[in-house]
């Protein structure tokens, strides 16, 4: 799985999520200790982990292709979601690269895809005509709204979590995204998506 399918998973689920204060939350291990998961009594905790990475797998899956079919339905991308749902508010071509997590020439693929679909406009700043900011058209604003209606209530963890349980995925999925970026900072590793990567968008980069 690319970096750039992770990073569009982790914006569609921050779509769905509910931010709110989370109580605390019991060992797993003793459930599924106790007979009410794969991993068996006596067992490492290297089985869990691998336990716990099986199945994460399989709702990225299942949430991806959610996403994936959502936007071919409205014949958008992925990428084209992730660009709506952070576009809240007018902002520069560089703050919504900070945003999405990646290079500038890949906003300037997403930002093409959006303008061609006319749900986004470029303008230039009065105060400096060096800068573009990026805004939705009041197509780009309904959408926006329809879809993240839709992830907030079709992903898995809406239909079969309640709120309490949602609130506790949240901090722990925070938790360990927090821990993997301390990380990667750590070694130097760069997280960006770069246009390099595969895209549905359609447009060349150009020059913001």
């Amino acid at each position: 799985m690319s970096h750039s399918t992770v990073e569009q998973l982790k914006e569609m689920m921050e779509m769905a999520a509910v931010d709110h204060g989370v109580p605390e939350m019991s060992d797993p291990r003793a459930t599924l200790g106790s007979g009410g998961g794969c991993v068996p009594d006596g067992s490492r905790d290297d089985e869990l982990n691998l336990c716990i990475m099986d199945a994460l797998s399989q709702i990225v899956k299942r949430a991806a292709a959610f996403g994936q079919g959502l936007a071919q339905g409205l014949g958008l991308s992925v990428s084209d979601l992730v660009g709506l749902h952070k576009l809240e508010e007018p902002m520069t071509m560089k703050e919504l690269g900070q945003r999405m997590h990646c290079d500038p020439s890949f906003v300037t693929v997403v930002t093409n895809g959006l303008e061609k679909h006319g749900l986004a406009r470029r303008e230039t700043c009065e105060r400096d005509r060096r800068i573009k900011h990026v805004t939705l058209t009041t197509e780009g604003v309904s959408m926006r709204q329809r879809l993240e209606k839709e992830f907030a209530t079709r992903m898995p963890w809406a239909q079969a979590l309640d709120t309490g349980e949602r609130e506790c995925l949240l901090t722990l999925l925070r938790k360990m995204i927090s821990a993997a970026d301390s990380a990667a900072a750590r070694h130097g590793e760069d997280w960006h998506v770069s246009a390099d990567e595969p895209a549905e968008t359609g447009g060349d980069p150009a020059t913001n």
